[in-house]
């Protein structure tokens, strides 16, 4: 094999290897490659990790290369060296015993060198279990070792080709069988099952043949099927041995192991038999995108799923279906948070350009936040026009002038609702409201829902110190109150008169805050944008800053006096409700009026 296949070959190889994860898999199922690789050079190794399935080679000794190194370091010994084990150094050594081996035949047995090892000073013997075994007749070694981070046993063997001595070129591992619990590779000499489907697709036959004739008088390749170094007629034998076997998959492993519940992460799963996979499923749903690269790969795009958690991963062939168990974890694409609904409910987010908008920020729509509890809708991003909306019996002020258009880059949470006054006590610890009593339109049960009021834009502050939350830009506000609307109100009307069904305000209030929620939502999910309290935002207020605002991403003024609210509250009348109007008060004032809804960016 010339230099450039022996790459090709490795390279491969390794990106099996790689999403293997054989260590931390609780079958018994015995684990196969396919190594049959020539190392050129006395100091070269080949570097095999019979706990992940990965393998290496490399110009040097070694010592910073992670695997077992398959090495002969004198003529009596061949080596198997971690030199990145956690505890620092472990070798296994296997001892021919006795004058210089004339081959691989003389192995008998050895001993597991201890964590105080070196790769080349040796050290003291562990207590722990460790026997070999080789079967001359396959040039098999069979191991056992002890894990000394984990204190589990693993078991394998290898098949080892050497021309010569131990010393001698070249020298093969020509495959391997690895499992973390004792079973059938517990017994040296025992091969893998349908070891001769070379081509992965689960029967051995013609395909294979094919294969082996491809790689004839071939002293490296895969088609070595007996390991005596070199592709010919002794392994077509092997072959028709077991002509018409049917292989049931083997599933080593996936990578990555984890991605979001949105779905959407490529996954590649590696093991054995896997080039004729008709379906991988993930918790029991189907993937999308499958595609078996050979047959001991497979990509698939994972789909997606409503709650994080662990999930049981499958891949059908015409032979069988293979299951990893608790092979992927779902996890939250915003960890401060808990998902309640992924895709916007077309029934809440009503406006379809809206829910497209919100699936493509690839970002739960529903979420609840864990630091407060306080429940999130996405708003995505978008452009919109900003300022004066008058309502048939109101017009604008002049600070609500000249209307411009905004962009709004990014996404961001707000929430559904405005902070109650029972999730404003639980993360501050007293209730500043003046509504805390029941009245005859509010029972006691409901008053903790009814909006916190009397507070400041600084008393804000502490509640976003201890959230992580924050108040969303008047841009940010206006952008989510309108929910794709350029009308007064967010019910996409400018009559006064239909505002009764959005909004708590002067004509329909009681002279009360009323409990969040209980008026229609706007086209994104929102409740009680217009009305109930006024909503203080982030901004400085100016009433010239429409003139010289951004046109992308409006962050206010950098400085001022007053602080502004928006929205409207229960007290006043649809003027100070309509989507436009802006109000504006020292941040220290804290009123029966002012309350707040919060933001956060993903």
């Amino acid at each position: 094999m010339n230099s450039t296949s022996l790459g090709h070959r490795l390279v491969r190889h390794l990106a099996v290897a790689a999403v293997a994860g054989l260590a931390t898999s609780a079958s018994s199922e015995i684990v196969w490659r396919a190594v049959n690789l020539t190392i050129p050079g006395t100091t070269n190794g080949l570097y095999l990790n019979v706990v992940t399935g990965a393998f290496n080679t490399t110009g040097g000794t070694g010592s910073t290369v992670p695997g077992w190194d398959v090495n002969p370091w004198s003529s009596t010994t061949l080596n198997f060296f971690n030199p990145t084990a956690p505890t620092g150094g472990v070798y296994m050594r296997l001892t021919s015993g006795g004058a210089p081996a004339s081959g691989v035949s003389n192995l008998a047995g050895g001993t597991i060198i201890g964590s105080a090892s070196t790769w080349s000073s040796g050290g003291a013997q562990t207590t722990g279990p460790g026997a070999f075994v080789f079967n001359s007749s396959n040039n098999l070694v069979g191991f056992r070792f002890n894990n000394e981070a984990t204190g589990t046993l693993h078991y394998g063997w290898m098949r080892i080709s050497l021309s010569g001595t131990l010393q001698g070129q070249p020298r093969r591992v020509v495959e391997y069988a690895y499992e973390s619990q004792p079973g059938a590779s517990i017994t040296a000499g025992e091969l893998p099952p349908c070891r001769a489907d070379l081509d992965g697709n689960g029967l051995v036959g013609g395909g294979d043949l094919a294969v082996l004739l491809g790689e004839w008088g071939d002293p490296c390749c895969g088609a070595d099927l007996n390991g005596d170094g070199l592709v010919n007629a002794a392994d077509i034998t092997v072959l028709l041995g077991e002509w018409s076997t049917q292989c049931s998959p083997v599933l080593n492993g996936l990578a990555p192991t984890g991605g979001s519940i949105l779905g959407g992460t490529e996954v590649v799963l590696s093991g054995r038999h896997l080039a004729a996979a008709s379906e991988v499923a993930f918790g029991g749903v189907p993937a999308t995108d499958v595609e078996a690269v050979d047959g001991t790969t497979v990509v698939a795009v994972v789909p997606a799923r409503k709650s994080v958690g662990t999930v049981d991963v499958s891949v059908t062939t015409p032979f069988g279906t293979v299951t990893l168990a608790g092979g992927f974890n779902y996890t939250s694409p915003v960890p401060w948070a808990t998902i309640l609904e992924v895709a916007p409910d077309p029934a809440v987010v009503t406006n379809a350009s809206l829910r497209n908008a919100i699936i493509a920020t690839g970002l739960p729509w529903r979420v609840r936040d864990n630091a407060s509890q306080i429940e999130m809708l996405l708003v995505p991003p978008g452009t919109f026009m900003m300022g004066c909306s008058p309502s048939l019996q109101y017009g604008c002020n002049s600070a609500e002038n000249p209307v411009h258009q905004v962009t709004l880059t990014q996404a961001y949470y707000l929430g559904r609702y405005e902070v109650t006054q029972a999730q404003w006590t639980a993360v501050m610890g007293s209730n500043p409201s003046a509504f805390q009593s029941a009245s005859a339109q509010v029972p006691a049960a409901q008053v903790p829902l009814r909006p916190v009021e009397r507070v400041s834009w600084n008393m804000i502050q502490g509640f976003e110190t201890a959230t992580g939350l924050r108040l969303p830009t008047e841009a940010e506000w206006e952008y989510a109150c309108r929910a794709g609307t350029t009308t007064a109100f967010n019910n996409g009307s400018n009559d006064d008169a239909t505002l009764g069904t959005l909004a708590w305000f002067y004509s329909n209030s009681g002279s009360q805050t009323r409990p969040v929620g209980q008026k229609l939502a706007n086209a994104l999910g929102l409740h009680d944008m217009h009305g109930n309290v006024f909503e203080w935002v982030e901004d400085w207020y100016g009433s010239n800053y429409y003139a010289q605002s951004p046109a992308v991403d409006p962050p206010g003024p950098i400085s001022g006096s007053y602080r502004l609210l928006r929205g409207g509250s229960w007290l006043y009348g649809s003027d100070l409700c309509r989507a436009s109007n802006r109000g504006s008060i020292e941040p220290g004032a804290g009123i029966n009026v002012f309350g707040f809804r919060v933001a956060r960016t993903p």
